[in-house]
């Protein structure tokens, strides 16, 4: 998922980046961060360059992204000092190409998403991965079920699952926990607050 807007702190403990700010907060295990960290600066919407870090652990598996918002100059100026060195760029999507089939009504997590936002019940998300773990509270403001991901989006956090990426949920102790297709476990949950 995505968080918006400034981070408040940052620091070290017990050898995890602890990453918080307003209504979010981050844990990453500081030995993932020494495995594979590309820079990419091709992302480029309305004429703004997005400057974007991507943390990768084994093989070719992205963790998390950080992404400046604020334009190239104060990210990459923060980074003067790190050694880079170039590596082969991905292919480019062209405007209109989608790699996710577009949200059915009938998506499970568009289903789970939209009960929370109709009742405005304020929901809990979690993603966890190995190496990362995110959360984020409140409301859902937006819905929006387009460029084949559902799409929570309020002013401080946006999340993005992509279409039938959530086979189904299932619920423990009042945690919903998203499901692939194929039963595995997504790192995903979801529970009132």
């Amino acid at each position: 998922h995505e968080r918006l807007g400034h981070v408040e702190t940052v620091r070290e403990a017990d050898g995890e980046m602890l990453v918080a700010g307003g209504q979010h907060d981050a844990r990453i295990d500081c030995a993932m961060l020494a495995r594979r960290v590309e820079l990419d600066t091709t992302t480029i919407m309305r004429g703004k360059v997005y400057p974007r870090l991507d943390c990768y652990a084994e093989g070719d598996r992205r963790v998390f992204s950080l992404t400046g918002l604020e334009g190239p100059a104060p990210f990459l100026d923060a980074m003067k000092d790190v050694a880079r060195h170039p590596v082969e760029p991905f292919p480019v999507r062209r405007d209109g190409e989608s790699a996710s089939p577009e949200v059915g009504e009938d998506d499970p997590a568009l289903l789970l998403l939209e009960r929370f936002r109709a009742t405005e019940t304020a929901i809990v998300v979690e993603a966890a991965q190995t190496g990362f773990h995110q959360r984020w509270e409140g409301e859902i403001d937006r819905l929006m079920p387009m460029g084949g991901n559902v799409n929570i989006i309020t002013t401080g956090f946006h999340l993005h699952i992509e279409a039938n990426l959530v086979g189904r949920w299932e619920e423990r102790d009042g945690v919903h926990h998203a499901l692939r297709p194929d039963g595995r476990e997504l790192g995903l949950t979801v529970r009132p607050r």
